[in-house]
């Protein structure tokens, strides 16, 4: 019966066969990578270049006739959208500006003093914008505004 051990030139043949078998696949795969990075590279170059030759036409954009409305029907069906809308009225009697400490001292009964004077028009705000400017009245015990000027947009 012959002895299952190696001798030392059989180990190193082993080896040099394992080592070359890793460099030869080692040595094909860069291959294949680059063969692949060359064909990608081609067919980039084939589209770019297939891109270019392709005609361009242009042409004037055409459009349509546009439909002349009146302008009163606008108006009414614009308006007819808006009647609903919700806004928030506030009427400026004036402005005052006063410390907290002052504010916590108010009671019922205090007077503030603000920086207009009685008879002095108010100001009327929708939705925290000035809009108007009016008087107040009092009409059955009630108060309300008489509006005595509408602001223009560059007030």
């Amino acid at each position: 019966m012959k002895d299952p051990s190696l001798s030392q030139s059989e180990i190193e043949a082993l080896l040099r066969e394992v080592q070359e078998g890793e460099e030869k696949n080692a040595h094909d795969d860069m291959q294949v990578t680059l063969e692949t990075e060359q064909v990608q590279q081609e067919t980039f170059v084939a589209s770019e270049k297939h891109r270019s030759q392709r005609p361009v036409s242009v042409e004037p954009a055409q459009f349509e006739e546009l439909e002349i409305k009146s302008a009163s029907d606008k108006l009414v069906s614009d308006i007819d959208l808006l009647l609903d809308i919700p806004l928030s009225v506030t009427v400026e009697l004036g402005k005052a500006k006063c410390y907290v400490k002052d504010l916590l001292n108010l009671t019922m009964g205090s007077i503030v003093e603000l920086d207009k004077l009685a008879g002095d028009p108010v100001d009327i705000l929708i939705n925290g914008k000035l809009f108007a400017r009016g008087e107040v009245v009092v009409i059955d015990e009630n108060f309300g505004v008489r509006i005595q000027e509408i602001v223009n947009k560059e007030e």
